[in-house]
């Protein structure tokens, strides 16, 4: 009697942690979907880039997004026409681990930092409403990435 009850308990403590897990947690397009993030971009080369990104509307994990030089202090309530004529898509992975971000050939209002190539943050997470992840061009790691939501 005394294994029963042990295993019970053991078996509802696991049960209990399992179902903790589950709730309160969003995916990654709906938490990016229309959201501006200030990021800071520790550069592997020892250099830090600040500046922003504003993640469009996601339809099946894909949207439209635009980088900004500098960082941002508000959510200007055009951002979704603004970007979409942009047409900078981004998408994200099925497992959730992965952004990819399109290149619009010059840099001027994609991927991250100037003047850059199509870039992919990787081994994202999210920790509270901070984003975390690697930033890589092609396969080269190039740092790592820590994105804030901008607050209306």
């Amino acid at each position: 009697m005394t294994f029963k009850k042990l295993f019970l308990a053991v078996l509802s403590v696991i049960l209990v942690i399992g179902l903790a897990g589950c709730f309160g947690k969003k995916d990654l397009a709906e938490t990016v979907s229309q959201q501006a993030y200030n990021y800071v971009w520790k550069r592997s080369n020892g250099k830090t880039i600040k500046g922003a990104l504003y993640f469009g509307v996601a339809d099946k994990n894909q949207g439209y997004y635009r980088k900004y030089s500098d960082t941002l202090d508000h959510i200007d309530p055009n951002f979704d026409g603004d970007v979409k004529k942009e047409k900078h898509t981004y998408s994200i992975s099925k497992d959730g681990k992965t952004i990819s971000l399109s290149d619009d050939g010059d840099g001027n209002s994609s991927g991250i930092g100037s003047n850059v190539a199509a870039v992919m943050l990787k081994d994202v997470s999210i920790k509270g409403d901070k984003i975390t992840a690697r930033v890589y061009y092609y396969k080269d790691d190039e740092g790592e990435i820590t994105l804030t939501p901008v607050k209306e």
